[in-house]
């Protein structure tokens, strides 16, 4: 997104979620679908256009945790 309250508040609901973990970005610097959102997409080429920040996270799901 290029909207940093949006980000910042998407991340936090993540970040605050049991069931997501963040994955690093320097894991992800070789990624082809990360560079294709941020330059790629609609919204991409917008706020590429625009000069505007691009504010990037990624989260994936945890693995089934242990049943007690």
């Amino acid at each position: 997104t290029d909207v940093e309250d949006l980000h910042r508040w998407m991340r936090k609901s993540c970040l605050l979620h049991p069931l997501f973990e963040e994955v690093p970005l320097a894991d992800l610097k070789d990624d082809p679908c990360i560079a294709a959102i941020e330059s790629d997409t609609e919204e991409g080429m917008k706020v590429k256009r625009m000069g505007q920040p691009c504010y990037t996270c990624v989260f994936r799901r945890k693995s089934d945790l242990p049943v007690d």
